[in-house]
């Protein structure tokens, strides 16, 4: 028996090319009676509907195949590690407070791992870091100027960044700014 280049959903009830049914063995002519377009839809109002059992399935299925799963995971990742960090950057734009707090947490939690770690990087970039901080200073020579001043109100005032008042941050800058120019000055 010669095999139909089309088949009639049972859901939607239109006739389709075979292309938009899913593949199965088990059916008449190796392809199921619903379309992909139908099947996706009963799908998402299934686990909508029952999202513990779904969940329960998932998690049983990921124990009983834990390192298939990771190996899976680990091959997607460097297989679109372009898109991967995409997502990651993509997710920490839009939850930041709640990526902060997490991290905040982590670093409270285990302060002497993560020290333990920054001072072992430190100590093999050290080059690195002092190479790089130098071009950040050459590149935002105004940012350094603000990062000055923010730095001396603090120690002076004992307010945090968010605290300083933005006038006090550009009276300073302006103060240290014609302090430099009467200095020039009064040198030539």
């Amino acid at each position: 028996m010669e095999q139909p280049k089309t088949r009639i959903c049972k859901k939607c009830g239109e006739e389709k090319p075979l292309e938009e049914f899913c593949k199965d063995k088990a059916y008449k002519f190796g392809y199921i009676h619903t379309c992909k377009y139908c099947k996706s839809n009963y799908d998402r109002k299934y686990r909508q509907e029952n999202l513990e059992k779904v969940r329960d399935v998932r998690r049983k299925h990921y124990q009983k195949n834990r390192e298939k799963e990771l190996e899976r995971s680990r091959k997607y990742r460097q297989e679109n590690s372009e898109k991967v960090r995409g997502v990651q950057r993509k997710y920490r734009q839009e939850n930041s407070e709640k990526v902060r707090g997490v991290q905040r947490k982590y670093r409270q939690e285990n302060s002497e791992k993560v020290r333990g770690v920054q001072r072992k990087y430190r100590q093999e970039n050290q080059e690195k870091l002092i190479e790089g901080s130098r071009k950040y200073r050459e590149s935002n020579p105004e940012k350094m100027k603000i990062n000055n001043v923010i730095k001396t109100l603090k120690e002076q005032t004992g307010l945090t960044k968010d605290e300083i008042p933005e006038e006090l941050i550009q009276y300073k800058l302006l103060t240290r700014e014609l302090n430099q120019k009467i200095k020039e000055h009064g040198t030539s």
